[in-house]
């Protein structure tokens, strides 16, 4: 017989004063999903991270309408490469910090170990970074925003 895997749809959708991302439908399992920066190379042999509306990875900011070839691209600053982890038991979704330098938040708290999500609580992937004298010109605004999600779950 075959083995079915059960889990939850955890959706995020970008809160104010987040980096932009698109909203993310996320299958969460017991083995769970890693949120973290795209685009970091992936280890052990693993590929490159690239951001989908159904996985973990956020990417960049999308491309202005008429790309310059030596714009850079902008990633929010506080989010780590393996930020947060995310996983259910049942109908319940938890998450944990995984040691991120800027931390985890959910409804504005730090968390420090396993929290369980609810529909409307506000996830954010690190922190607003002060700009200060010593902040390079070229760090925009956008580079220092946090990803803040609205978190909806569903089975």
């Amino acid at each position: 017989m075959p083995q079915t895997i059960s889990g939850m749809i955890v959706a995020l959708s970008p809160a104010p004063n987040s980096f932009p991302f698109s909203p993310k439908n996320l299958f969460v399992s017991e083995e769970g999903v890693i949120l973290g920066s795209a685009g970091q190379p992936g280890t052990q042999g693993e590929p490159s991270r690239t951001a989908e509306l159904k996985n973990g990875w956020f990417g960049p900011l999308p491309p202005p309408k008429k790309p310059n070839p030596l714009d850079e691209e902008v990633y929010p600053l506080s989010l780590s490469a393996i930020h947060a982890k995310l996983w259910s038991k049942g109908t319940q979704v938890y998450i944990r910090c995984m040691g991120a330098a800027f931390k985890t938040f959910v409804n504005g708290t730090q968390i420090t170990g396993d929290i369980e999500l609810r529909s409307g609580d506000v996830v954010s992937l690190g922190t607003k970074i002060p700009r200060n004298k010593n902040t390079p010109a070229s760090i925009t605004e956008e580079h220092l925003k946090p990803i803040v999600a609205v978190v909806g779950i569903s089975s």
